[in-house]
């Protein structure tokens, strides 16, 4: 077959330069193995810096293309016949993955799969069944591999030595001298914490002053919590929340030097202990106690809509709004585009209203396909519950609930 449509899939799963340059180098290698079959590559699916073997990692263009090879067609109406990659473990290391792309790629007849060593015919059991045999065998090598990672960690732990993973702020980069500028940062905003200063204002200084992280990001709140929460500034270690402990039971001191003295640290974790179960406002006050199935938010809106479809018996359907991590959340009949860093919110059980972003942008849905979002919002304090149903065909509404302002995105047909 000469002329095939296919679209090409790189992942790799650490980036450490930060450049690219590894899925560039299989695109490359993929158009190679393209113009060896007479194949052209009409598109690119790239997963950088993602890996394949977590189970809570969402590899965005994976799951694009999987949707891309089921229309038989790119989003622009370019045909899609089959798949090029450099090999099967760039593309499945999870054997759910591999059957989801073998039931993607065969949903149709006469596709095309190749990777570097040549050509598959994935509509054949025997091959199928050796590349899903090969992605349980990945499998087990990952979780291998972690084993052996989790044992070393804990066996340099118990020895006070310091593990891997990012330079730890307030240290050089051997992990064990004090960095004499980000130190000083670390051990003041202990000894303010412990005065009764607020993580926010903290937050805020840091950031006014220039300070960056050890990644050179700026400082957050949650990241500022996560640094003074570390046993590693009093000079300990914490495994899976647990301080690592010698078998005496006291706990290990490392080989670094410490930014705060072990008493100082465990007065900045009494406070987080004082605070948990609590409504904290800004400026760190303790409020009132929440209830025991109180959630935070993660995104926008999470908890407070629900669908406003209308069941057979007239009643609303209500279900809760998901989220997923997806940043294409289109669907075969309706979807809102919207800032790549919106969260995005699926429609549960709903037949032509699927799926939406959460934030501003534009709803493409088709003729006649009205949805209404019905939402409530409890009142910061008051035990008051605010609901409220837009009628269809209205504009996106906003809703004032106490301390927070938000907005409900309203799928019409008329593009709303």
């Amino acid at each position: 077959m000469t002329n095939v449509p296919v679209v090409s899939y790189a992942r790799i799963s650490a980036d450490i330069r930060r450049d690219e340059h590894g899925v560039q180098d299989q695109h490359r290698l993929n158009r190679e193995t393209a113009e060896r079959h007479g194949w052209t590559v009409v598109h690119e699916y790239t997963d950088n810096d993602k890996s394949a073997a977590k189970a809570d990692v969402v590899r965005d263009d994976f799951e694009a293309m999987l949707r891309v090879l089921r229309a038989g067609e790119l989003p622009d109406g370019t045909a899609v016949q089959g798949v090029v990659i450099v090999a099967e473990d760039r593309l499945a290391r999870r054997p759910g993955d591999y059957e989801r792309f073998v039931e993607a790629i065969t949903y149709q007849d006469g596709r095309v799969f190749a990777d570097a060593r040549g050509t598959k015919d994935l509509y054949s059991e025997d091959t199928e069944s050796m590349g899903l045999f090969g992605a349980v065998i990945s499998k087990m090598e990952v979780r291998k591999m972690q084993r052996r990672m989790r044992r070393s960690h804990r066996t340099r732990a118990e020895q006070g030595l310091p593990v891997g993973g990012t330079r730890p702020f307030g240290w050089k980069p051997d992990r064990l001298t004090l960095d004499p500028e980000e130190a000083p940062l670390v051990r003041q905003a202990v000894l303010d914490l412990i005065a009764g200063r607020s993580f926010h204002s903290i937050t805020n200084q840091w950031r006014r002053e220039g300070a960056k992280t050890s990644l050179g990001n700026e400082w957050t709140t949650p990241s500022l919590k996560l640094n003074v929460q570390n046993p590693r500034i009093c000079g300990w270690q914490e495994i899976n929340g647990e301080l690592v402990r010698d078998p005496a039971g006291n706990p290990v001191v490392g080989q670094w030097e410490p930014i705060v003295t072990p008493e100082q640290w465990m007065a900045v974790k009494n406070i987080f202990d004082a605070r948990r179960g609590h409504y904290i406002h800004r400026d760190g006050r303790i409020g009132h106690i929440l209830t025991p199935d109180f959630r935070e938010p993660n995104y926008l809106l999470t908890g407070f809509l629900r669908c406003g479809r209308a069941k057979p018996d007239g009643s609303l359907c209500n279900t809760s709004l998901r989220v997923t991590h997806s940043k294409d959340c289109s669907s075969t009949s309706t979807s809102v585009q919207a800032r790549p860093s919106a969260a995005a919110a699926e429609l549960d059980g709903a037949a032509t209203c699927r799926s939406l972003y959460l934030g501003s942008g534009t709803c493409q849905a088709g003729a006649g396909q009205t949805r209404r979002v019905h939402y409530s919002r409890r009142v910061a304090g008051s035990g008051r519950v605010r609901e409220r149903e837009d009628p269809p065909g209205g504009a996106a509404r906003a809703v004032d609930g106490g301390q927070h302002h938000e907005r409900a995105v309203l799928l019409d047909g008329s593009g709303a």
